[in-house]
């Protein structure tokens, strides 16, 4: 985990944070969650599909009722702030401009997915 963390911060690919995720994903604790929330900020979003790819990562890949996803996570260990952060951090990321009609698909679904979600944790106020 910790090569695939310096790795990311050298060259800040999505790749690498997807992979760190898959890792950690089973591992719901507060250290893992913070660190996957600092690399988020390490990854370089050049690219719409990068913005689509993560912002589907944050929220959960899977159903709402299957509560997947790092916001959830977040939540489920007690760490509201978190949870709204990330909820915050994936709809700037998801407010990028792009041509490609299936990305932009996937970002308005995740734009969606954050007033599911927020409104299952009980963040009246999303967005800020």
């Amino acid at each position: 985990f910790y090569d695939l963390w310096g790795q990311l911060e050298i060259n800040g690919s999505s790749v690498l944070f997807n992979k760190m995720y898959s890792l950690l994903e089973s591992k719901h604790n507060k250290k893992n969650l913070l660190m996957l929330r600092d690399a988020l900020y390490k990854v370089n979003y050049d690219n719409p599909k990068i913005n689509a790819s993560i912002s589907e990562t944050v929220l959960g890949r899977k159903e709402l009722s299957e509560k997947s996803g790092m916001v959830f996570w977040a939540n489920d260990l007690g760490e509201q702030e978190i949870a709204k952060e990330l909820l915050q951090f994936v709809w700037r990321i998801a407010a990028v401009q792009t041509s490609d009609e299936h990305i932009k698909f996937r970002l308005e679904r995740a734009k969606k997915k954050c007033y599911l979600i927020s409104s299952k944790i009980n963040y009246l106020t999303f967005p800020d």
